[in-house]
């Protein structure tokens, strides 16, 4: 991050996943604001697939100026694998504008934003976000895993329930282009469980049916929204 001019009344974050905010301002009188920032773009799995700079100017006398660039940039026409940065707003000297960072080939219009859908993938500059509560005490032996695909979790579950682990819980998230799944084991005896995920909702209706005739009843569920 840079400032030519002014001073930080908020700085930047280091990492941005969802949006980040940052306030410059004038330091003395007649002076006004002028930065830049640049961000690394990372993949959902961490891997560094482009870079983004932004610059913006609000001078004590004259226009408000701003541009930003992203690689690999996406082009009109072209191959759509790639990003485009867009800005609006930022009029007037307490000015408020919004970067944003897109998939694809994007413009600003008279009706708004409109894109051509980028091959390149999600967007995340922190990652997937988890919340969580641990307790400190005795307990079975049990194991936590989280990020994981349909069939990689698929393949845990029956890894960990092979060597006597049950899942006490699940939660499914959609991340980018793909579901997601965490969940926590305990190595434990119990009474006969069945688990499923990755149900639509018929699916899901057609399971519960099966198995509370046959005298299961249930124990935990989450619903998600898909990728």
């Amino acid at each position: 991050m840079n400032l030519s001019h002014g001073v930080w009344a908020v700085k930047p974050p280091l990492m941005i996943g969802d949006s980040g905010e940052w306030v410059s301002e004038s330091s003395g009188l007649a002076t006004g604001t002028e930065g830049s920032v640049t961000y690394q773009i990372e993949d959902i799995d961490g891997v560094r697939v482009g870079e983004m700079r932004i610059h913006w100017d609000n001078p004590f006398v004259g226009s408000n100026e701003y541009d930003a660039s992203v690689t690999p940039t996406a082009e009109a026409g072209g191959a759509l694998r790639g990003y485009s940065v867009l800005h609006i707003g930022g009029d007037g000297n307490d000015a408020n504008v919004t970067f944003m960072l897109l998939n694809g080939f994007c413009e600003v219009g008279e009706e708004g934003i409109s894109c051509a859908m980028s091959s390149t993938g999600s967007l995340t500059a922190a990652g997937d976000h988890f919340a969580a509560i641990f307790e400190k005490r005795s307990g079975p032996s049990w194991h936590a895993v989280h990020g994981l695909s349909s069939d990689e979790y698929q393949q845990k579950f029956n890894e960990l329930v092979g060597q006597g682990y049950r899942p006490v819980e699940v939660s499914g998230y959609a991340t980018g282009d793909a579901d997601r799944f965490a969940a926590i084991f305990e190595q434990r005896d119990g009474a006969p469980f069945a688990a499923f995920h990755g149900l639509t909702a018929d699916q899901y209706q057609q399971k519960f049916n099966e198995l509370v005739m046959q005298g299961y009843r249930l124990v935990a569920v989450r619903g998600y929204a898909t990728a």
